[in-house]
């Protein structure tokens, strides 16, 4: 794709999403709409650059900026509607839909919840040790 093809239609772009005309860039420029138009047209004519700097200021963008792809639909892979549902797919979003089972309620006596206090201030050695301990034991529940 040409330059001058993607500034011509970068630049139609941006008056068209901000409401200008072209007779207000023309304006700023301190030249003719039929100059303008004959830039902006179908013809080969290229934009002196030193009226880059100037419709750039139009826009407030660098002049850089007006050749990037991406201010246009022209290169623009997607056609412009919403890719997405909306919905949420993850896991725990589905999980919320579930109905809730009801918890069962334990009673814990003050020694067992001092136990289980002392057992979340294990390191993680002291842990695997006791793990293991108690699976060789096969202590009962």
């Amino acid at each position: 794709m040409k330059a001058s093809y993607l500034f011509k239609k970068n630049v139609e772009t941006l008056l068209r999403a901000r409401g200008h005309s072209r007779h207000e860039l023309a304006f700023y420029c301190r030249r003719s709409d039929a100059w303008l138009s004959k830039i902006l047209g179908t013809s080969d004519r290229n934009l002196p650059l030193k009226y880059l700097d100037r419709i750039a200021d139009f826009f407030g963008l660098a002049a850089y900026q007006l050749f990037q792809p991406g201010i246009s639909p022209l290169t623009e892979r997607r056609k412009g509607k919403e890719r997405r549902s909306g919905q949420d797919r993850r896991i725990s979003a589905r999980n919320r839909q579930l109905p809730a089972t009801p918890i069962r309620q334990i009673d814990i006596t003050p020694d067992e919840e001092a136990l289980l206090a002392a057992l979340r201030n294990l390191s993680h050695e002291e842990y695997l040790r006791i793990r293991h301990w108690v699976q060789i034991k096969k202590v009962p529940p």
